[in-house]
């Protein structure tokens, strides 16, 4: 197996080939813009990024690779060189400088050793490309899920087992199965795969925080939108915006918000 330094180099010198694989790739994601979210992160983006073809006036894009030029050629995005197994240690040197850049790239403070956890959770779309053959793809994976917001989304677009020579990693992705029950032992929701021979492309969800009062909020406000489309009035709308106000406060549980605002939902659909 070729060392560190090799592996390097041959990355270097694959910069810029074109690959046909990309154009394809990027054609199907173009067709997916307006489900992918503000901020999309290309993971071994290479010179042809899937992403390409996307609207820089939706989306902040950061494209990640081990090779890169750092020289964006499209509005709206951050091309960093860094090898993505050093996400896995976030404490190392290149990980916190990638970061750095990353947060000012979204006008946020990502360095900050004191931010919640939430506050790390700004990525909407994951896209692994033609990568998973090359890193330790459970590590990797499993260290970028804290940067992934809940209800956010990872595409793969893989080959099993396919691998430039010597480039391959040892505790690369090699079929579906492997794969499918690691990412269902994550805890993130597949959509169908879609699959042709030993080619995959799959998007899976990342589960929305289960906090009683984040999702009370939800379900209220789903509540309110039901109601405001059967004819809402003045009464009704301050009903529960008084609802959520008790939940938010502490006044009320998140099981009794729901319940009441059902109740206001309720005598509205009874009355039509």
């Amino acid at each position: 197996m070729a060392s560190k330094q090799e592996q390097q180099d041959l990355w270097d010198s694959a910069w810029g080939n074109i690959n046909y694989f990309s154009y394809q790739f990027a054609g199907m994601m173009s067709m997916m813009d307006a489900q992918l979210g503000e901020v999309v992160v290309d993971i071994g983006s290479g010179a042809t990024p899937v992403t390409q073809l996307l609207d820089r006036r939706r989306h902040k894009i950061i494209e990640i690779d081990i090779a890169s030029d750092e020289k964006p050629d499209l509005p709206n995005t951050l091309r960093l060189r860094f090898d993505i197994e050093d996400a896995i240690d976030e404490n190392k040197n290149t990980t916190r400088a990638a970061i750095g850049k990353v947060g000012e790239f979204l006008g946020i403070d990502c360095e900050n050793r004191n931010n919640s956890p939430q506050k790390l959770e700004q990525v909407d779309t994951f896209v692994f490309s033609q990568i998973l053959n090359y890193v330790d793809f459970k590590a990797v994976i499993k260290a970028l899920k804290k940067y992934l917001k809940p209800g956010g989304q990872i595409i793969l677009n893989e080959c099993f087992g396919l691998a430039i020579g010597g480039l391959r990693s040892e505790a690369g992705i090699s079929n579906f199965e492997e794969l499918a029950e690691f990412l269902r032992d994550e805890g993130y929701e597949p959509s169908e795969p879609m699959k042709n021979r030993n080619r995959l492309l799959w998007r899976l969800r990342k589960p929305r925080n289960q906090d009683p009062i984040a999702e009370a909020n939800r379900t209220i406000m789903e509540i309110f939108q039901e109601i405001n489309m059967a004819g809402g009035n003045d009464f009704e709308f301050e009903a529960i915006r008084e609802i959520l106000n008790k939940l938010n406060s502490g006044e009320i549980t998140p099981e009794d918000a729901v319940t009441e605002a059902g109740k206001i939902r309720d005598s509205k659909m009874d009355y039509h």
